[in-house]
């Protein structure tokens, strides 16, 4: 984890623009053909960067990885990440239809991955839209148990509506 910080600091460091710190990482990572590796770092630059255009020049690097070498195993990342975090990242920005989008993308990658259900209910909830922003909640709960974002954004929007002893029962 220290490695990871020590390199989103590096790469987000204001003085030099972002491709200009990440080229020497560029070369080595792919002679190595760690692209699973690059994905993942990049990924989490992406969530840590504050900008949003620091977020997208780190998605724009994962994306042309994933076009460039589709040959390559991507093990704990997918489009459906990508397309997620893409979602988070615009929709921080305040730009909910690029936002909803994005999540929509990551339902009909994967149809079975909680967050893009969490992450479109968001989009329904800051549009006050909550009867609609709820099944997307439940979705998300039912799909990973575990998924605290979900259960927690679906509490939230039923005591918002009133149903409060629905809400403590999540």
């Amino acid at each position: 984890e220290a490695a990871v910080h020590n390199f989103v600091r590096m790469v987000l460091d204001p003085s030099r623009p972002f491709l200009d710190a990440f080229r020497p990482f560029q070369a080595r990572i792919a002679e190595l053909g760690i692209y699973n590796s690059l994905a993942q770092l990049l990924l989490q630059t992406a969530k840590l960067a504050e900008a949003e255009a620091e977020s997208r020049q780190a998605l724009a690097i994962v994306r042309k990885l994933y076009d460039e070498h589709p040959g390559a195993v991507f093990f704990d990342v997918d489009l459906a990440e990508y397309h997620r975090i893409v979602g988070n990242v615009v929709r921080q920005a305040g730009k909910q239809v690029e936002a909803e989008a994005e999540y929509r993308e990551v339902i009909r990658l994967r149809p079975k991955f909680a967050g893009g259900y969490q992450g479109l209910g968001v989009i329904h909830k800051w549009r006050g839209s909550l009867p609609e922003a709820i099944p997307l909640f439940r979705k998300a709960a039912a799909l990973d148990p575990n998924y605290r974002d979900g259960w927690c954004d679906l509490a939230g929007a039923l005591a918002t509506l009133g149903q409060t002893q629905e809400a403590l029962a999540v």
